[in-house]
């Protein structure tokens, strides 16, 4: 089936985004759920501290990435690929 370019597009996002969190599983392994959730809003604290203290945004980018790799982590406790999330969410 050949995929038009906006499919291919999604695709391609989304087989990178299937990596990174391949990634991170491989990094942190899957951690407890209650204390991945804890640490999840903890970092997303940090990430608006960051924006309302008017940090720069190299100081914002790197909570973001924190905050980030949370996600991913708790993507990957639950069994969740993060591409299928976002791909619903954009669709």
């Amino acid at each position: 089936m050949k995929l038009n370019p906006k499919e291919e597009q999604s695709f391609n996002a989304a087989k990178k985004v299937d990596e990174v969190q391949e990634i991170a599983l491989n990094i942190y392994g899957k951690y407890d759920l209650d204390k991945s959730m804890l640490w999840m809003t903890e970092e997303f604290g940090e990430v608006i501290a960051a924006i309302r203290k008017g940090h720069n945004k190299e100081h914002i980018c790197e909570e973001l990435g924190d905050l980030s790799a949370w996600i991913l982590c708790l993507c990957n406790i639950l069994d969740i690929k993060l591409s299928d999330a976002l791909v619903s969410t954009f669709s």
